[in-house]
């Protein structure tokens, strides 16, 4: 798997943010997507682009509009030219199911933050937003039907 400087596995205190922006640039060339037919309802170049700004990183992530017949060979493509991330929406979803499945064995590691702020009312008055983060890490082997995962809070 290639190096990915801005995967949710590598732990930063302000980073990238703290180098100037032409050697930032040199960290963030991995390229993100989603990919489906239609694509152009997809919210989510906006989303991702959105929680980027917030951590002070900069990523491509772009619409990528799939074909029924060359649905496999797109997404072999995109991680062949350097994808770092591939979102899947309509109609490709069981196909990439079957994709993943036919690559056996892979691990995974995610922290999930949530924020909730409490409305603008009078029974809430001096109530501050509540944090939650929840992780999870794991592995899943099918040739061997393993699978093991850990979750937890903090």
């Amino acid at each position: 798997m290639p190096f990915s400087p801005i995967s949710p596995n590598v732990q930063r205190s302000g980073w990238p943010s703290e180098f100037p922006p032409r050697i930032r640039k040199l960290f963030v060339s991995v390229r993100y997507g989603v990919i489906g037919n239609p694509i152009e309802h997809s919210k989510s170049p906006l989303i991702h682009a959105a929680f980027a700004a917030q951590s002070g990183d900069e990523i491509d992530y772009r619409r990528i509009l799939g074909t029924a017949e060359g649905f496999e060979r797109e997404v072999a493509d995109f991680f062949r030219q350097g994808g770092g991330g591939l979102n899947v929406t309509v109609p490709f979803k069981e196909r990439a199911w079957r994709l993943a499945v036919d690559i056996g064995s892979y691990h995974y590691s995610s922290t999930v933050v949530q924020t909730d702020h409490p409305t603008a009312d009078l029974r809430n008055a001096g109530r501050s937003a509540h944090v939650t983060h929840v992780s999870a890490q794991g592995a899943v082997d099918l040739p061997n039907k393993a699978m093991s995962m850990k979750l937890w809070t903090a």
